[in-house]
């Protein structure tokens, strides 16, 4: 949580609790003779999203192979259950309308002939498989008319009029909706794990580490996180103003760069790759590279390179000027030739 969220939460909780409570008192107050109905529509949706939860779990991967199988076998247990009430609850919803349109002028029941359509197909795909099951059963357990009518209800050759197929068929497209979410999502979980692996170890290498809410760096100094956006991550070093850290990561999330303390302004040297102490790992964790680009003069710091370049050509202005007056001593008398001479290859050999 942000700091300013932090505060705003401390100073105003009461306040913001008083709106909350006022507005589910006067919510309760307008509604509550119709509770039940509430109730029962919050189990409906319950069920409903538990079915295309489960068909998530189901579908996407883990960290490893026994919480794996632990979340397959646990959802697998639960689907029947709530896919049983959502289809229940699926009946309830259709035949409402049903009835009350039949005494009505539509004259028909519109979703009961929507799930006898559906009954049709699917005793078209599936007749040939369950008929002979049935055939067996009354070779070896001879079936009465009506526990052969009730067999085939049950498994939905009959000709009894129903909302479970209207009903089986819509659970069964949230469920399958639940699979085609966690399947999508098994790269992205993934490349999660991989990043969480890969950012420890840069940090690691990069000695930074994690102290409560706040990191530390090689050198003792502590940081804050003031502001992830894009692909930067900003931290506030504790005590110096003027100055931050930053933190690059690609669209995978992983660490590429690390900034060190540096200035502001600093900050677009340090995107642009002009400044960088980042040490990169390899896969396995170890140490490949250490990339330190800090030699660069930026608002006036004297840097090793720059710093050179100026004592070399204060050296050489400092020659010139000694052969200027060099040449006003030997014009004036001062020096003889062979004076001259000498001391000029001198400054001339400094240069």
């Amino acid at each position: 949580m942000s700091l300013i969220q932090t505060t705003t939460n401390h100073v105003f909780s009461s306040a913001l609790s008083g709106i909350g409570l006022s507005f589910g008192r006067d919510i309760y107050k307008k509604f509550g003779k119709y509770k039940w109905v509430i109730v029962a529509i919050m189990v409906v949706v319950l069920c409903i999203f538990m079915v295309y939860t489960l068909g998530i779990w189901i579908s996407r991967n883990q960290k490893n192979l026994f919480y794996s199988v632990v979340t397959k076998i646990f959802s697998i247990s639960l689907l029947p259950i709530f896919g049983v009430i959502s289809s229940a609850c699926f009946v309830v919803i259709f035949g409402f309308p049903d009835a009350i349109m039949k005494d009505g002028v539509q004259g028909s029941y519109y979703f009961l002939s929507i799930s006898n359509s559906l009954r049709e197909y699917y005793i078209l795909v599936f007749g040939h498989i369950f008929q002979p099951i049935i055939d067996v059963l009354n070779i070896y357990y001879p079936l009465t008319g009506a526990d052969k009518n009730l067999y085939k209800d049950l498994l939905g050759l009959g000709t009894k009029s129903t909302y479970v197929f209207l009903t089986n068929f819509i659970v069964l497209g949230i469920f399958l909706l639940g699979l085609f979410k966690g399947l999508s999502q098994r790269n992205q979980r993934k490349w999660a794990w991989k990043s969480e692996k890969h950012n420890h170890k840069f940090l690691e290498a990069n000695g930074i580490s994690e102290i409560g809410e706040n990191y530390r760096d090689s050198d003792y100094q502590e940081y804050r996180l003031e502001n992830i956006g894009g692909d930067l991550i900003e931290l506030f070093p504790e005590g110096i103003r003027g100055k931050r850290a930053y933190i690059k990561f690609d669209n995978h999330g992983c660490f590429t760069d690390w900034s060190g303390m540096i200035k502001q302004v600093e900050k677009k040297d340090f995107l642009s790759g002009k400044i960088s102490k980042a040490i990169k790992v390899e896969e396995n964790g170890k140490p490949l590279e250490k990339v330190e680009n800090d030699n660069i003069n930026l608002n006036g710091d004297n840097k090793s390179t720059e710093r050179s370049e100026s004592e070399s050509n204060g050296n050489e202005i400092d020659s010139f000027e000694k052969l200027t007056s060099l040449k006003k001593l030997f014009d004036s008398g001062v020096l003889n030739e062979s004076e001259y001479n000498e001391k000029k290859e001198i400054l001339l050999d400094e240069l």
